[in-house]
């Protein structure tokens, strides 16, 4: 089974956290004899192409999106990620011709 996992954080406010909850995840996929891709939205400029590329190239049986929060934490100027989260799933939606589960 092909597996690609997304780091959808991109929350830049304090220090950047490393992907490493999904790097467990991804090592015992690889472990249990699954291909496994990963796309860190942390780092793009734009986050919907990257995405979109990572999808055309790796053609996945499932995405797994990883969540890290569902806000920015900052009380001061809160920023919920739900739009976010929603615009990468339809985007996953599309691109694979709603033929893949998302987790």
């Amino acid at each position: 089974m092909r597996v690609l996992l997304v780091y959808s954080n991109r929350t830049r406010d304090l220090i950047l956290p490393p992907p490493i909850g999904l790097s467990y995840v991804a090592t015992a996929t690889r472990t249990a004899g699954h291909t496994v891709g990963f796309v860190d939205l942390l780092t793009s400029h734009n986050p919907q192409a990257t995405l979109d590329t990572a999808l055309h190239r790796f053609r996945p049986d499932v995405v797994g999106i990883s969540v890290r929060n569902i806000d920015n934490v900052v009380y001061q100027r809160l920023q919920s990620h739900f739009d976010e989260l929603s615009q990468y799933i339809a985007l996953i939606r599309v691109a694979t011709e709603r033929r893949v589960p998302v987790v």
